[in-house]
């Protein structure tokens, strides 16, 4: 064919996989998920992407949190960022290294 268009149009069997991925993409909105059973599988690689609470600073022992004192950073195996205003406010157990995962047995 020619013209000016042609080249954006689709042959016969395109037509065929853009109709049923219109149709996938209408099911899609009612379609269940099962985010427990997503979250088993994928439990490993959500650690590797979520991000952890870590100290910025050097925190001395006895020193109260405060939000200048730390940063988010994969991997997601600490504290999860989400849980952020947990920590705030209290005080370290122990000397926590610049750049390192705060945990809950550092926090009194």
């Amino acid at each position: 064919m020619y013209g000016s268009d042609a080249r954006h149009s689709l042959k016969l069997n395109e037509f065929k996989d853009m109709d049923e991925g219109i149709h996938a993409i209408e099911i899609m909105p009612s379609t269940k998920v099962d985010k427990n059973a997503v979250a088993s599988r994928m439990g490993e690689m959500k650690d590797v992407f979520q991000k952890s609470i870590v100290s910025v600073v050097e925190i001395l022992k006895g020193t109260i949190i405060t939000r200048e004192m730390i940063g988010f950073k994969k991997p997601g195996t600490g504290i999860p960022a989400s849980q952020v205003n947990k920590i705030l406010g209290k005080q370290s157990k122990r000397n926590i290294v610049k750049n390192s995962l705060i945990l809950n047995e550092d926090l009194v």
